[in-house]
């Protein structure tokens, strides 16, 4: 063999080598532009430390009526907050179709279902993301803002196999409105009986739980937009539905605590905690309005002065250890 034949081959393989290695790179930050199989445009944060080997928990942000996956991405900063647990965000987007205003159609009775409409079109994405990527399926989380808020309650409810626990700023609760009229009803806080809506909730349930469920909740007492007795209903149709599971849950708050910081908004925690474990925490924030707390004010919805509700959320479900 020639000295430059086998030069040639040498020089073959380091290319098939780099192509490979090219091949097998693993694109991280913030992935935007992406399609799921079933049509969903959605935006991806892939953490800097990622290997594809070790499973990360995951985060899904739905974003509110009006709003796209970049600007809850953007009003959220859920990346920078990610990148810190080595944590993955799934940022879902509603089509225009589907709605105009990019509304999650939390309260038509054909998206308040497991296994049909939204909620099945969300959960298969995540699972197409689970599959693509090293995740760890008992570390996935979904929350979301207005809208997307309601959605995020409905999605922990009704898919406790697939999410560890949900979380909620200014949003109704599942169970309060099947329809536009109700919706608005609920939304101005007139709701229903929160043991006859938990009671039709848990008829509907999968009866094969895995886990209690484990929620965050946030809302201004001062939100025009969503009554802030939303807070109220849904962590007590959420501790009726954990009573379900765990007959020593409790029905009342087992720990109540107002803060106020200076310069700062005071709020309020309600604490549900079971053997010493919290499931169920909700913050009332005093004078806010329908906004995403702890958002920059120079950002459509935001408000500085509130609780950060990015990092209450990854410090309740992804503590770091």
């Amino acid at each position: 063999m020639t000295k430059t034949r086998f030069g040639s081959i040498i020089l073959s393989l380091v290319f098939a080598f780099v192509m490979l290695a090219c091949d097998q790179r693993i694109e991280t930050g913030h992935l935007s532009g992406l399609t799921s199989e079933d049509g969903l445009a959605y935006e991806l944060f892939v953490p800097s430390d990622y290997d594809g080997k070790t499973p990360r928990g995951l985060v899904v942000m739905l974003h509110g009526g009006t709003q796209t996956a970049a600007d809850i991405a953007r009003l959220s900063r859920l990346d920078d907050y990610a990148e810190i647990r080595g944590l993955f965000v799934l940022y879902p987007e509603q089509s225009l179709e589907a709605n105009p205003s990019r509304y999650w159609n939390w309260f038509i009775p054909g998206h308040q279902e497991r296994g049909a409409g939204e909620p099945e079109l969300l959960a298969d994405l995540v699972r197409e993301v689970l599959g693509r990527y090293a995740i760890d399926p008992d570390e996935v989380v979904v929350a979301g803002f207005s809208a997307g808020g309601c959605m995020a309650i409905t999605l922990g409810i009704l898919y406790p196999d697939l999410f560890a626990g949900f979380g909620a700023a200014g949003a109704v609760g599942y169970g309060a409105a099947d329809d536009v009229a109700s919706a608005y009803a609920a939304m101005a806080g007139n709701l229903p009986d929160p043991v006859s809506a938990a009671a039709a909730i848990g008829a509907a349930m999968p009866s094969d739980l895995r886990r209690p469920l484990k929620a965050l909740l946030i809302h201004g007492d001062a939100d025009a937009r969503v009554d802030v007795a939303n807070a109220a209903f849904t962590t007590a149709v959420l501790a009726l539905l954990n009573g379900r599971i765990d007959s020593g849950f409790p029905v009342e708050p087992t720990d109540t605590n107002r803060y106020s910081p200076e310069g700062r908004m005071a709020f309020t925690v309600e604490d549900f905690a079971s053997d010493g474990i919290v499931a169920i925490r909700s913050y009332v924030v005093e004078g806010m309005a329908h906004r995403w707390p702890g958002a920059p004010a120079t950002e459509p919805y935001g408000e500085p002065l509130s609780p950060d509700f990015s990092e209450l959320l990854l410090s309740f479900f992804f503590p770091i250890k």
